[in-house]
């Protein structure tokens, strides 16, 4: 019996902001709320650091492949991203691409 208190208290504390936040998000302009603003500004944080942690101190296949390499590879793709208005999927997939080329051609 205890245990379905417990999965009814999880369910209810991960659930019930969600939908609280669904049907207040539908009122709120999110343009003129600089809290939005902010929110935008950490994803892309958190994205980078990841993407930083990721190139400089890899711990998979990523350690084979030199890091100037991986900068270069980072670079290009990043130009990519900005040249076509921001795509991310064309800079991930870019930044792929190559990684995986390069560690093919053993450089």
């Amino acid at each position: 019996m205890d245990i379905y208190l417990v999965i009814l208290g999880a369910a209810l504390v991960t659930y019930v902001p969600r939908v609280l936040g669904y049907f207040l998000g539908e009122r709120v302009n999110p343009d003129n709320i600089k809290i939005f603003i902010w929110m935008e500004h950490v994803a892309y944080a958190i994205v980078f650091s990841v993407t930083f942690r990721l190139i400089v101190l890899p711990t998979n296949d990523l350690k084979e492949i030199d890091l100037w390499w991986r900068i270069f590879v980072t670079l290009l793709a990043l130009s990519l991203y900005l040249w076509v208005k921001r795509f991310l999927f064309a800079f991930i997939l870019l930044a792929v691409v190559l990684l995986y080329a390069f560690q093919r051609l053993g450089l």
